[in-house]
């Protein structure tokens, strides 16, 4: 019975969770206002912030760019440690950084064309040790404008 015990913890500390953000972007007024949803393994989307269990391990991330300013919105760069600065506590981040927690994977094209906007980040947070928020900024151009979001992610950890 041990043995089975044994085998069913070690299955699920294998399960890899996934998440799907959606980012938005609109224009109100002169200006650009970023929001996002999240969902968890094709759920239900919810509000933010991002907030992952304790003691739930590792989460797959990725975050699609939804561009409706007509401006050609996309990731400033193909290098996602220069799309996203990850900071762990308060604050947003003042330069680039994993908190701790971020491995950054890869910035593509969720189109097939090679003339599409790079809108694709992709992330994985560890979600270990003491529970904590990652304030993280996502970087965007428009030609030669940049500019950026701060959302969070509240980080469960194992402790």
């Amino acid at each position: 019975m041990q043995s089975e015990d044994l085998r069913h913890e070690s299955k699920q500390a294998d399960v890899i969770n996934n998440i799907a953000v959606r980012v938005f972007a609109n224009t109100v007024g002169n200006k650009i206002a970023f929001t996002h949803d999240w969902a968890v393994n094709g759920g239900q989307e919810q509000a933010p912030p991002i907030d992952l269990p304790s003691k739930s391990g590792s989460w797959n991330i990725d975050l699609q760019l939804h561009d409706f300013t007509g401006l050609g919105l996309e990731f400033e760069s193909s290098n996602p440690d220069d799309v996203m600065w990850v900071h762990k506590g308060t604050g947003c981040p003042g330069g680039k950084g994993s908190g701790g927690q971020m491995n950054f994977k890869s910035v593509g094209r969720s189109g097939p064309n090679p003339n599409d906007p790079l809108d694709l980040l992709k992330v994985n947070d560890d979600n270990q040790g003491a529970a904590c928020d990652l304030h993280f900024m996502l970087h965007f151009k428009a030609g030669q404008k940049k500019y950026q979001y701060d959302p969070i992610i509240r980080n469960g950890g194992t402790n």
